[in-house]
Formats: C-alpha cells, structure tokens, sequence
C-alpha cells in the first residue's frame, strides 16, 4: 500500500476545491451496505473532463437572452452543470470491482467528496461568468424595445439591432476564455483524483483502475462541444 503519500494526496485534491470555489490493512473486501459510508462511496458519478454545447435563446422583441442548457440543483450538487446527459464516471461498478477495503472505502469517499466540490466550484463558476455576460445583454434589449415604444427605430430595425446583438453576446463569450478555463479546471479536478485514488489502492487495483479510467475518457457523452449556439 502507498498510504505514506495519502495525507499529501488528500491535500492536494482540497486545495484544487478550494482554488475554484466557491492502504489497505485488511484483506476481507467490503460491499456497500446500503446505508452509510460506504453505499454514499459506491453512489458518486462524475462528468469528468465533459462539456456540452452552449445554447442561448437569443433576444428579441418577444422573449429575453436566457440561457437553454439544462440547471437544476442535482446537476449543480453533482457537480455536473454542464456536463452532458450521462456522467462519465459512474464508479459503482468499478468500485465493486476493486474490492474496496474496509480501510480504504472512507479514504476513497474522502477523494471522492473532494472531486465533487472541485468539480462543482468550477462549474459554477463557468456558468456565473455566462449569466453575466446574458444579464448585460438583456439590458441592451431593454434599451432597444424602449427606442420601439419611444418611435426612435421601427420593429424593423429593431429586429437587425437584436441580430448584432445576439452576434456580439456569442462572440464576447468566446473571448472571455472562460471555455479554455473551464476545460483546464475540470482537467485538473479529475487528473488530481486519479492521482489521489492510486495513493489508496494497492498495484493491482491501480491496474485495474487505470484501465477503467481510459476506457471511460474514452466515452463520447459530452456532445460535440464544447462549443456556443445563439439561435433566433
């Protein structure tokens, strides 16, 4: 066991966390329970490294800017705001099949409880920055309609002046970065896990991990993203 670098380890993947907030001595494995620590272990899922598409209902005289992508507080707990429809990591599977130790399943959970709010911090983080660049863009809508009631533009040119503007909005998002930031984040969440996760299991568990790992990078549930739709 590598349990001499753990306590580093365990560190290491909380101050990740924090940076964008917000082993085995028995030999009996231990299934989950149902209750408790461990069945809370064998539950985590993680969007690893995914990122949908953005999509924004554009603004018009009808209907505001607002942000399509699906938001609800499970996603958000999860940490998989933005994350495509399916996780891509489920470790129940593949924590049964390590055959977690009695030792190692609330030092795993202590990993996994540490990815999560990285994941989560980042996350959000993205889609605040997002919000932000709509609300502007929402009140430049609201400056247009008040030239419309006022008689200064026609409904006409109004219509061209929500065009740039959807234009613009989509533009000032790609060039904020904050795409690129939340790629290089979520990279850092999950390669910080993997690494935290070998310091726990023995070498033949790592094997095993390891080949879970690629073959679920390696998973297409992310959507063709990351990219940004602005549609009419």
């Amino acid at each position: 066991m590598k349990l001499n670098k753990l306590t580093t380890s365990i560190f290491a993947i909380l101050m990740v966390a924090l940076m964008f907030s917000v082993s085995s001595c028995t030999k009996n494995p231990t299934e989950p329970t149902g209750t408790g620590t461990y069945e809370e272990v064998f539950n985590f899922v993680s969007a690893g490294d995914n990122i949908e598409d953005i999509s924004i209902q554009g603004a018009s005289l009808e209907r505001p800017m607002a942000l399509e992508n699906e938001v609800n507080a499970k996603l958000v707990e999860e940490g998989r705001l933005f994350g495509g429809r399916e996780p891509q990591f489920t470790f129940r599977f593949i924590f049964k099949q390590l055959q977690l130790t009695e030792e190692q399943l609330p030092l795993v959970k202590e990993v996994m409880i540490a990815h999560r709010d990285c994941q989560k911090a980042a996350r959000i983080a993205f889609h605040t920055a997002i919000a932000e660049i709509i609300a502007e863009a929402n009140v430049q809508r609201q400056a247009i309609i008040q030239q419309v009631k006022d008689g200064t533009i026609t409904r006409e040119e109004a219509r061209e002046l929500f065009i740039a503007l959807n234009k613009a909005t989509k533009a000032k998002i790609e060039e904020t970065g904050a795409i690129e930031e939340l790629q290089a984040a979520l990279k850092d969440c999950t390669e910080t896990m993997i690494a935290a996760m070998h310091e726990i299991l023995d070498d033949t568990q790592d094997a095993i991990f390891d080949k879970w790992v690629e073959m679920m990078k390696n998973r297409k549930t992310g959507g063709k993203g990351p990219g940004i739709g602005v549609r009419p």
